[in-house]
């Protein structure tokens, strides 16, 4: 059993879904837990040139990182 396969089985429907319905070209879906780690790229990275995402595509994430570390410093606080 490949257990990679079976999660990009299963992750597929759900990201073709997202893409579709908010117009995004890409997906990236990244996690990890100890040693296993498990990273997978959906749609192009690049539309024009019809280039093909994966794991390692770099993607600009503007100001999305912003409330991600303001959450991050609240938990901090909180601890």
């Amino acid at each position: 059993m490949n257990l990679e396969f079976d999660v990009v089985e299963k992750l597929e429907p759900m990201a073709t879904k997202f893409m579709g319905d908010h117009s995004v070209p890409c997906l990236s879906v990244a996690f990890g837990s100890g040693k296993g780690r498990f990273a997978h790229a959906f749609g192009f990275a690049n539309v024009e040139t019809k280039k093909t995402a994966t794991a390692d595509s770099r993607f600009r994430i503007a100001s999305i990182s912003k409330p991600i570390t303001s959450a991050a410093i609240f938990k901090l606080i909180e601890k």
